[in-house]
């Protein structure tokens, strides 16, 4: 397909293929549809997509519904945040290169065991966290951050390996790179996994001073207790996940 717009030409049979997707419909399903991102040979991205009558592709001729198709141009970020929530790691980095690390506030530093969230979109963690005992929550603020806007994800749960507890862990996640959403959620999701093995006999939390804390410590971080320098000096159970 080939289409000229303001003054660029788009043409699926000279661009250069990223990468295609599907709903994973049947294709004669009026609901299905696919999209494949191309590069153009001026370097400048587009999305061709085809759907069937009811899909986000579908048009309408006479007034009456049909499938459709089409192009649509593309910045690089919106290129990059297609190929980051429809191709595998390896499909998105031979065209973008390896994903740069978000840039993350308050979160529990340290090294992570790999877990199966590497091909999975934000809400696809989500749920895997949810069948695991953790809900989340999320918002985009600046409060109590900073002034730029940034993404907030938090991971709780209010029970510990079979004890209910009166206050839920939390385990939170901050970001301003707003392009790096899903590794931001996969990052926190793999802290809270990380926390919920480290640390079977005691109830963890996060604190302002990345901290993971006894249960009856939790309403106020150690660092706020009058009595915070002796049980550090004297061998707090209070311990960090960069150990």
């Amino acid at each position: 397909m080939r289409k000229i717009i303001y003054g660029i030409v788009y043409d699926t049979e000279i661009s250069h293929s990223v990468g295609t997707w599907n709903n994973g419909r049947p294709i004669n399903d009026a609901c299905f549809y696919e999209e494949r991102v191309y590069r153009n040979p001026d370097g400048e991205y587009f999305l061709f997509g085809q759907g069937g009558v009811l899909s986000c592709h579908g048009s309408y001729w006479h007034n009456m519904p049909n499938g459709g198709r089409g192009i649509t141009p593309m910045t690089t970020d919106e290129a990059k945040t297609w190929a980051k929530e429809r191709l595998d790691t390896s499909g998105y980095e031979s065209e973008f290169g390896p994903q740069e690390k978000p840039r993350v506030h308050g979160d529990l530093r340290g090294e992570l065991e790999p877990v199966p969230f590497l091909d999975m979109s934000s809400k696809q963690i989500r749920v895997s966290m949810a069948e695991r005992g953790w809900m989340s929550e999320d918002q985009l603020t600046s409060i109590g951050w900073e002034d730029k806007i940034g993404y907030t994800i938090w991971f709780s749960r209010w029970d510990w390996h079979g004890v209910k507890l009166r206050n839920k862990v939390s385990i939170h996640g901050h970001s301003t790179e707003l392009d790096h959403i899903r590794d931001l959620v996969a990052e926190t999701a793999q802290r809270a996994l990380k926390a919920w093995e480290a640390y079977p006999d005691e109830v963890p939390v996060q604190t302002f001073g990345n901290k993971v804390v006894p249960e009856e410590d939790f309403l106020q971080p150690p660092e706020f207790r009058k009595d915070a320098k002796d049980k550090t000096q004297s061998g707090s159970r209070a311990r960090s996940l960069n150990e």
